[in-house]
């Protein structure tokens, strides 16, 4: 098993299997809303670039967090590191911060295409590590080397 895979606990991967899948469109409900009368309270919240949604903020993560919601989000790395390592902010309410580095994405003749690495930066239960990835287009997901 991977490191990174290791490091999720057993009950957040079931609570995401288990989740319900509702996809919400930017006309939908924001994070903000999830407290609303109404507006039943998700188990596991999934958000691609979570910085342009409404809302969101490291005390409403840890808000969420607290209550019992499974929250995996996008970032862009300027809002989650700075040249000093993971923004303490994030730190406090992050369980795992997982950076990804594409050498070919701006070098379309890098000596590696199709792989990535794999910066597992903040492990809230346990070591951080990096592990070197390869590309499966095809399947839209990530091999270990």
């Amino acid at each position: 098993m991977s490191p990174i895979r290791a490091a999720v606990p057993s009950h957040a991967k079931q609570t995401l299997a288990a989740a319900p899948l509702q996809i919400i469109d930017p006309g939908g409900i924001s994070i903000v809303d999830t407290n609303m009368d109404g507006v039943a309270t998700p188990g596991a919240l999934v958000v691609d670039d979570a910085d342009l949604a409404g809302g969101l903020f490291t005390s409403r993560v840890a808000s969420l967090a607290a209550s019992g919601v499974l929250l995996v989000l996008t970032l862009p790395r300027s809002l989650v590191l700075s040249a000093d390592g993971v923004d303490p902010a994030w730190a406090r309410v992050a369980d795992v911060i997982i950076g990804i580095e594409r050498p070919d994405l701006l070098d379309h003749v890098s000596l590696r295409p199709r792989e990535a690495d794999l910066h597992l930066l903040r492990n809230r239960w346990g070591p951080v590590r990096s592990i070197g990835v390869v590309y499966q287009g095809h399947y839209a997901r990530f091999l270990d080397r």
